[in-house]
């Protein structure tokens, strides 16, 4: 509702509105602490993952040079 001479709340329905108006802004804060801890909960399975991720390429080099190195390739 937007405040003009003619279409002013009354004192009641101003109290009306401030109630709606503080349960909605409560809901929004909720809204946003739990959309926070969420991204925060996706933020460490990323990490998890880049760090799995980190592990794997550190295997595939040792192997690769394992693989790649004479004395290995006389037991093959």
């Amino acid at each position: 509702m937007t405040a003009t001479a003619g279409n002013i709340p009354t004192r009641s329905e101003a109290q009306d509105l401030l109630a709606m108006l503080e349960r909605m802004r409560a809901k929004l804060v909720m809204q946003r602490a739990e959309m926070a801890r969420q991204l925060r909960d996706m933020s460490n399975l990323v990490d998890g993952i880049d760090r799995q991720l980190d592990d794997l390429a550190v295997s595939s080099e040792w192997l690769s040079a394992v693989a790649r190195h004479p004395s290995t390739r006389l037991w093959a």
